[in-house]
């Protein structure tokens, strides 16, 4: 798996597939290693904090995270950013949560 040699802290991935191959899962599995700093796929991990920057909505976001916890580790009521291919939307996402992950 090519994620074992890309990841690292303060790194950035875009997850994408066809729906339902299985993306919440792996991710969900991942942020769950990250909170508790235990192995995922086989690889050890550091504990630490992830942000999650989705298309999907709020609401459906909070339903995943009370079906499968991940902890607090994890941003789950981040603002809404505008769409980013109008512009100046992922600066807007960034600018909002500080190195350290709290937000600004």
């Amino acid at each position: 798996m090519a994620l074992g040699r890309l990841s690292g802290a303060r790194k950035h991935y875009l997850l994408t597939s066809q729906w339902k191959t299985g993306k919440t899962t792996l991710l969900t599995g991942l942020l769950q290693g990250l909170e508790r700093g235990e192995s995922f796929l086989g690889r050890p991990l550091a504990p630490g904090k992830a942000l999650v920057v989705s298309e999907e909505s709020t609401d459906h976001w909070a339903d995943r995270l009370r079906q499968m916890p991940v902890g607090p580790h994890v941003l789950d009521d981040f603002p809404p950013l505008p769409r980013l291919r109008d512009g100046g939307g992922s600066e807007s996402g960034v600018s909002c949560v500080s190195p350290d992950g709290s937000r600004q």
